[in-house]
């Protein structure tokens, strides 16, 4: 599993997200561990990952740091989760990702 997450982490990349510095992935099945091998407390606040269900996207929201609640972005977009893990789904991932 380290070894595939490790892979995985070499597709991500930086946006800004609803004013946080977020590293992201496209990638189903993510936990915080899936970003350990690239994420650092000092240049990211968030990870998100996300992929087609073949009529959304699902997007992931994670955070470890106690000033960022994803569960508080994840309810403005129509999701939900708690203050560390929360997602939601959209039609219009450019939105999301900033046309990244």
């Amino acid at each position: 599993v380290k070894r595939y997450d490790e892979t995985s982490m070499k597709k991500s990349f930086v946006v800004n997200f609803e004013t946080y510095r977020t590293l992201c992935v496209n990638q189903q099945r993510c936990s915080t561990g899936t970003f350990s091998s690239i994420y650092d407390e000092n240049l990211h606040d968030m990870m998100l990952s996300f992929y087609f269900n073949g009529s959304e996207w699902y997007v992931s929201l994670r955070s470890i740091k106690e000033e960022v609640d994803v569960s508080l972005i994840a309810k403005k977009y129509g999701g939900g989760g708690h203050k560390h893990a929360a997602a939601f789904k959209t039609k219009e991932l450019s939105t999301i990702l900033g046309g990244n």
